[in-house]
């Protein structure tokens, strides 16, 4: 595959310093500045398959660039125009919720789409009576190809995308991945579709919708475990009379296959229009991919269970990863919030069990080679166990470190491995 990076960084938000309130003479002596934040990157790779160049917005979780190579990351696919459109707001929601254990870091992806690679379809009077089909400019069965033998194995080499994908659909870009889930149900395993009211009527063959080959595809796949939400403004239904009874039909149908290896949710969501919608729905499709009851785990509870405290994080992220089909590996930070392995450490440092912590810090080191806090909180909790050469190796290791890695706190780190070393000296001298 031939790939070359045209725009190596993508700036989608740009952070400020606005002195236009302060009084005159205060804004003259003062620095106005401005400097630029990149959270995604926009990259060009050709496809043989598509024969065309493929234009993409990636974004990454924060710690795509200091965790281990273990590390790997869901995806979530926005298809088609309107996914482009929903980018940066799908990206934030995804930062967020990861960062306080709702859900796993992914990596999320859109295209730069033109062309509609979803199939013909009869519109099955939901779009009046003279409009018989929708037709489309592209091929989905290439596309389905591309995805497999060129975009998934690219993303999977390069961003370290795991064998867990989604894809989200909104209005005119949902019948490409409602094409997946019935017709290819083994490339994505959550499938998001927004805003399709009309379109789930539609299908392949005229008085044949959308519904129906959903149905099939649940009669006939293996595919072991599956996810698929729905979600639609209520003002949509106002739209046509056949739109609320395609939403009824749908859940009816589906729920005959309701179960713990397929999840679904239909959900008219009150109080919203077409697009305005897609954030309260997304939060939804979100909570039945990833339900607050398993992700919202209080590892000061687990710590507290027989067993030790490494032992038992790790038994619970092996349950996730058996049921995801990836790995999935404890949170090292949450934002705010105790319950993360580095506020784990301190807590067991305070309780006296010097030898968990430990284990547990060195731990958080094998996740973040690069980091030297890790090394220095390695190095706190070898001091607290009396371990004290190790402990100033340890923190050695930490200033070495932070002198690539980590500037901005090198300093406190040579002062801590100085106090350390006239502790011990101390120490020798009692």
């Amino acid at each position: 595959m031939r790939t070359k990076h045209l725009l190596p960084t993508i700036f989608l938000f740009v952070l400020a310093t606005n002195y236009a309130q302060q009084p005159k003479e205060q804004a003259q002596t003062q620095e106005i500045w401005s400097t630029a934040l990149s959270f995604a990157q926009k990259e060009v790779f050709h496809s043989n398959i598509l024969k065309e160049d493929r234009t993409l917005n990636i974004y990454l979780p924060k710690s795509f660039h200091t965790a281990s190579k273990d590390h790997t990351y869901p995806l979530l696919l926005l298809y088609g125009e309107h996914g482009d459109q929903f980018f940066l707001t799908t990206s934030g929601i995804a930062e967020h919720l990861s960062a306080v254990h709702r859900m796993p870091e992914a990596v999320v992806v859109s295209f730069h789409d033109s062309k509609n690679y979803a199939p013909d379809v009869y519109a099955n009077g939901m779009w009046g009576p003279n409009r018989e089909m929708l037709v489309f400019d592209a091929n989905p069965d290439r596309f389905i190809k591309h995805l497999k033998e060129e975009l998934f194995p690219y993303l999977e080499q390069r961003y370290r995308v795991a064998d867990f994908k989604m894809i989200a659909g909104v209005s005119g870009s949902s019948i490409f991945p409602m094409h997946a889930f019935a017709k290819a149900p083994e490339l994505f395993q959550a499938h998001i579709i927004m805003a399709g009211a009309d379109m789930v009527g539609m299908g392949y063959e005229q008085d044949s919708s959308f519904i129906d080959a959903f149905v099939k595809r649940l009669n006939t796949s293996s595919v072991s475990r599956s996810y698929l939400y729905f979600g639609v403004a209520d003002d949509d239904l106002t739209w046509d009379e056949a739109y609320p009874k395609n939403l009824e039909e749908l859940k009816s149908r589906l729920t005959l296959w309701a179960s713990d290896s397929f999840r679904f949710q239909v959900e008219v969501i009150p109080n919203e229009i077409h697009y305005d919608s897609y954030v309260k729905g997304l939060l939804s499709a979100f909570e039945l991919i990833f339900p607050k009851k398993i992700w919202s785990t209080k590892y000061v509870d687990l710590i507290e269970k027989p067993g030790g405290a490494l032992e038992n994080i790790d038994a619970f992220h092996r349950e996730l990863s058996n049921r995801y089909g990836f790995t999935i590996l404890p949170k090292v930070e949450r934002w705010n919030n105790q319950n993360s392995l580095d506020k784990i450490g301190e807590r067991l440092i305070g309780k006296g069990r010097t030898k968990e912590a430990i284990e547990l810090f060195e731990r958080i080191a094998e996740y973040h080679p690069k980091s030297a806090k890790a090394l220095n909180d390695l190095a706190k909790a070898l001091e607290a166990d009396n371990q004290y050469e190790k402990a100033m190796d340890m923190k050695r290791k930490c200033v070495s470190m932070a002198v690539t890695f980590e500037k901005e706190n090198i300093n406190q780190y040579k002062k801590d491995l100085e106090r350390l070393k006239m502790k011990v000296e101390n120490l020798k001298k009692d």
